[in-house]
């Protein structure tokens, strides 16, 4: 709507004493202007260039209409006037470009650290960014090295886990120990069961212990077993004769394994 606020100061050059100025003076030359987000912090930062003093400066957006102090990028440009931003080398990082033409010279100044890099692709710049390698964690709250989204207690850095999920902390949690050595307990006994149980021999395997016999299990104090028998005049096809042979046996001494054998 064409209205705008009071002017502040984002930085104010000195003055050499001798010039054409209006009251005898003359500024240290600010000449070159860029604005751009140089730290990706979303702030737009000022970059300003002194042709009298020969100097590049940045100055940083703290936000809310407030810069930090000048940073120099160099004061061996001999009257430079321009100044410009723009990623040179491909790095992910706003570099500095600047004219002088009492020296001759067009420059570029590489930035080493800082700027809007994101290694890890997460959206976060790295010099925000806790974990700058890694995309599953920006964040570290309670500086204990683990991350917050990984971190059951992010804000406290001397607990990291909640195994039994009660909301205390494992290295608080006097159960904590109590829940592990029932654990190992019951994983001790599963392996003893285990093993007792491959130790013994199959079905399968006394079977074969001798040909023709077959092997049966009892229990109830009992064992029982059925002979269907069958008929056929090939050999090849075989029906039902209905009729069935069944035996019983009472155990004896606590047996639990009897074993058939046709004589021969």
């Amino acid at each position: 709507n064409g209205r705008f606020g009071s002017q502040k100061l984002i930085h104010t050059y000195p003055t050499r004493s001798t010039g054409g100025g209006p009251d005898g003076s003359d500024a240290l030359g600010p000449r070159g202007l860029d604005v751009a987000d140089f730290d990706g912090d979303g702030d737009l930062d000022v970059f300003s260039t002194s042709e009298i003093s020969n100097s590049v400066c940045l100055h940083e957006n703290l936000g809310f209409g407030t810069f930090a102090l000048p940073v120099f990028i160099t004061n061996s440009a001999f009257g430079v006037n321009l100044v410009a931003t723009i990623d040179m080398d491909g790095d992910g990082d706003l570099d500095v470009v600047s004219s002088s033409p009492l020296d001759n010279k067009i420059a570029w100044y590489e930035t080493l650290g800082g700027g809007a890099k994101d290694s890890d692709g997460d959206g976060v710049n790295d010099d925000e960014d806790a974990f700058p390698d890694d995309p599953s964690e920006t964040a570290d709250s309670d500086k204990d090295g683990v991350g917050d989204n990984a971190d059951a207690f992010p804000n406290d850095p001397t607990e990291v886990a909640d195994c039994d999920n009660d909301g205390v902390g494992d290295n608080e949690d006097r159960r904590s120990p109590q829940i592990i050595a029932a654990l190992e307990s019951q994983i001790t006994q599963l392996q003893s069961q285990i093993a007792e149980l491959s130790s013994r021999p199959t079905i399968e395997q006394l079977q074969d212990a001798r040909n023709g016999s077959v092997v049966i299990s009892a229990d109830n104090g009992n064992a029982t077993i059925s002979f269907n028998i069958e008929e056929s005049s090939d050999l090849k096809t075989w029906q039902k004769t209905g009729d069935k042979i069944t035996k019983t046996i009472q155990l004896k001494d606590g047996k639990r394994f009897y074993r058939f054998a046709l004589d021969k």
